[in-house]
């Protein structure tokens, strides 16, 4: 993890599942914590030192990206399942709800 007052890199925390392709799927919220998307089908969120599993999709998407709304919301999509088909989904999580699909699209 990067601290940009020291300018130097620590290891984080474990996530509780392993991970890649990640591609842009993880990103820093409004509050400071980190939610990571991607490379697996559990949404995780680092937040007081550790990660926590939040919600889950029914299978693992890769190369997924997730983009930061004004709103606080972030957009999920893309990326592919286990089909190694390109994905039409796209989903908004709201940090505040566990609750998955979210607003499919």
């Amino acid at each position: 993890m990067f601290d940009p007052k020291t300018n130097r890199f620590t290891r984080g925390p474990e996530l509780n599942f392993e991970r890649f392709k990640l591609g842009n799927s993880i990103i820093t919220l409004k509050n400071g914590d980190i939610l990571v998307f991607g490379g697996d089908q559990h949404i995780e969120q680092l937040h007081d030192g550790r990660f926590t599993v939040v919600a889950a999709f029914d299978h693992p998407y890769y190369l997924s990206t997730a983009t930061l709304l004004h709103s606080g919301d972030i957009l999920l999509a893309g990326g592919y399942g286990n089909n190694a088909q390109c994905g039409e989904e796209s989903w908004l999580f709201t940090p505040q709800s566990t609750t998955i699909p979210l607003s499919s699209r």
